[in-house]
């Protein structure tokens, strides 16, 4: 999966998280990203999540951080 992770960057423990599951033949991953996230790949997960919102008008928790 290769998924980029927040370099040097510690969330607070108190911080909401997606994670996303990968399963393949003979692999599973995982990589869990926070709201604040400033790795790349985590800002185009959240987007995802933001955009699965959107069009089922369902709340996964994934709002931006202000």
């Amino acid at each position: 999966m290769k998924l980029s992770l927040d370099d040097q960057y510690l969330p607070d423990p108190d911080e909401e998280a997606i994670a996303i599951e990968v399963k393949s033949p003979g692999n599973y991953e995982m990589v869990f990203y926070t709201l604040s996230t400033r790795s790349e790949d985590g800002h185009k997960a959240l987007q995802v999540c933001r955009k699965i919102e959107q069009e089922f008008g369902i709340m996964m928790g994934c709002a931006e951080v202000r």
